[in-house]
Order: structure tokens, then sequence, then C-alpha cells
């Protein structure tokens, strides 16, 4: 399985070739690409039988598909898709439970509810500042 990448560099597109942590046997209930603690992270949710697993695999070294290390297995008590890493090492969780949106340390494994009065459409994403001018060519 591999996903598109885009480099703003040159503007081009390559292919990222994802970790091989598929058995043809599993159900997949959802999958997310995200940034954890400065690296890339592959975030897939299994459904074993209405049992959800939670397994976040990291590229050490981008681009080399060998460099994907399964970092966490996250029991799930109910089905959570995972939207983003936090800058603190936790993952963000939408639609766990009755709650909108849930911070869950991979760690110690244990959720805890984020207060929001509003989460349009159960999006976040992670961002790192730059100085970079994108409107301006070489």
């Amino acid at each position: 399985m591999l996903a598109l990448s885009f480099d703003l560099s040159n503007n081009s597109f390559g292919e990222l070739m994802l970790p091989e942590c598929f058995d043809p046997t599993e159900r997949i209930a959802a999958m997310s690409i995200s940034v954890f603690k400065h690296s890339l992270s592959f975030n897939v949710l299994k459904d074993y039988g209405g049992n959800y697993v939670c397994e976040v695999w990291v590229m050490s070294q981008y681009g080399a598909r060998e460099s994907w290390d399964k970092q966490y297995r996250i029991e799930m008590l109910n089905i959570a898709r995972p939207v983003v890493s936090r800058s603190n090492g936790e993952i963000l969780m939408a639609g766990y439970a009755n709650s909108q949106l849930v911070s869950c340390d991979p760690q110690t494994q244990e959720i805890h509810d984020m207060v929001l009065e509003v989460l349009l459409d159960d999006y976040a994403d992670y961002f790192v500042e730059s100085l970079a001018l994108l409107d301006r060519s070489n």
C-alpha cells in the first residue's frame, strides 16, 4: 500500500510506501497519516469483531519503507478514529463512545475527554512554523 506525497520545493508528486502491517484476514476500520514526535506516522484502526485496536507506526528515516516501526498497539473499548498526534505524544481520536474527541496517551493507554464546544467535521491537523515563502519562485 502506498500514499502520494507532494514536494513543495520542486512541485513534484512522489510515492511513499506504507508499512507492511496488513493481514488479509483483518478488517480495517480507519487509517490516517500524521506526525508523531516530529516523524511521519501511520495510524491504523483494526476491527477484531467489535474489539478495536489502534496501531501507531512511525517512520524513522523518511522515504525508507524498512524504517517503519510499530511504536504502540492501543486496545480500544469503542471505535475511535485516530485524527492527529499532539506535540506531547498523545493521540487525538474522534468518535470514541459518546465523546466528540478524546486524547489517548499511548504509553499508559489512558483516554481523556477533550472539552470542546464544537468540533467541525472531526478534523484536526499538525503544523510546523516555517519562514518559507510559498508565493515566490526561487
